[in-house]
């Protein structure tokens, strides 16, 4: 059963839109799912997780802490992960 967000349609719509339309991954990418340790968001990182697989791709999930304020650097190994990943 697909999760509905709000009237724009299910996660797994949405999830796929953003991993084709806007970051354009395709299959053998390397994608890298920064997950939100709140179990409220959990759904999101299985959503993309699932979507990312779909379309071939190699996924790593990584979990991190919430930052003290928006835009805050992550941890040394986060930002090396992102740099290795495609997307």
């Amino acid at each position: 059963m697909k999760s509905r967000l709000h009237d724009v349609g299910t996660i797994e719509d949405a999830v796929d839109t953003v991993l084709t339309a806007r970051l354009g991954t395709h299959e053998g990418d390397e994608v890298l799912v920064i997950a939100d340790p709140h179990p409220d968001r959990r759904r999101i990182t299985e959503a993309l997780v699932a979507s990312a697989r779909r379309l071939e791709a190699e996924v790593v999930v990584v979990e991190m802490s919430e930052r003290a304020s928006d835009g805050a650097e992550p941890p040394a190994a986060v930002a090396a992960a992102m740099l290795a990943s495609d997307v």
